[in-house]
């Protein structure tokens, strides 16, 4: 993991987010790159004759005027590179701070001309975090455009102690199975390896894990078991691994019991 890039709006609950994602990309001592959104699309409602917006201290509608509108960009902006400042003085953090007016996030266009990015931006990790209520899952068919990996990560940063490969797709399972050999060493966490008990080439997946993770302990989980055992691990904070290819993502509501998931390419 070099480099983590992180996605960031004008947001009040930005900040805190942010030196979560910070002390995050400092520990394993990766470079931050975060990226400020101007929506060009709210841009644009500002200028219609007929933009209002709502206060939220009042409930009164007000004109949406592109001047305020880009005084309050500029003030969010302002205000995460002064954290950014502040906590790279705490901590030792590599970070950059720059502006995107893609409205949907850029890591769409990037996907589209991902034949011209380098091998250094290919192996970029994108981080998710989820606000009160919300939850990643629901955008995962957007965030695996991103070329790179994508870690949704929605339980407030804690650290990991153990590493949950899930392994469903034989045409990914090499490349899957040895990043999280090379990444259960790094981070020193033991490795379990989960396979769907009903696929039709479970034999095979489960020949290549033995064969390319010996000592590792291997389990054979339902969709309903492996529900219940995301839940009961929850004491022990842990690093669900898939491929952006997994059928488990179809199905997005087994993914809110984990604590953070990590989609690899």
């Amino acid at each position: 993991m070099k480099r983590i890039v992180y996605y960031l709006d004008s947001s009040h609950r930005g900040i805190t987010a942010l030196e979560q994602v910070a002390s995050f990309a400092a520990q394993r001592q990766a470079e931050l790159r975060a990226v400020f959104i101007e929506d060009q699309n709210l841009m644009r409602c500002a200028e219609l004759p007929f933009g209002r917006e709502i206060s939220l201290m009042t409930g009164r509608a007000r004109p949406l005027r592109v001047d305020s509108l880009r005084r309050h960009l500029r003030l969010a902006h302002d205000r995460y590179r002064g954290c950014l400042e502040q906590l790279s003085r705490r901590q030792p953090l590599r970070w950059s701070l720059e502006v995107s007016h893609t409205a949907d996030h850029d890591y769409r266009r990037t996907a589209a001309t991902e034949e011209g990015l380098s091998e250094e931006e290919l192996e970029d990790v994108l981080l998710v975090t989820d606000h009160p209520g919300e939850s990643p899952v629901a955008d995962i068919p957007r965030w695996i455009r991103f070329p790179g990996a994508v870690m949704l990560f929605w339980q407030g940063g804690r650290q990991f102690s153990l590493l949950l490969l899930y392994c469903d797709q034989i045409d990914s399972a090499p490349r899957l199975i040895e990043s999280a050999r090379r990444l259960a060493e790094r981070e020193q966490l033991p490795l379990i390896c989960l396979l769907p008990a009903k696929s039709d080439e479970l034999p095979l997946l489960r020949s290549i894990i033995e064969n390319r993770l010996p000592d590792s302990t291997v389990q054979e989980v339902s969709e309903w078991q492996l529900r219940h055992l995301l839940t009961l691990t929850e004491g022990q904070p842990y690093l669900l691994l898939l491929s952006k290819e997994s059928d488990l993502l179809q199905e997005g509501s087994v993914l809110k019991s984990a604590n953070a998931c990590l989609l690899l390419p």
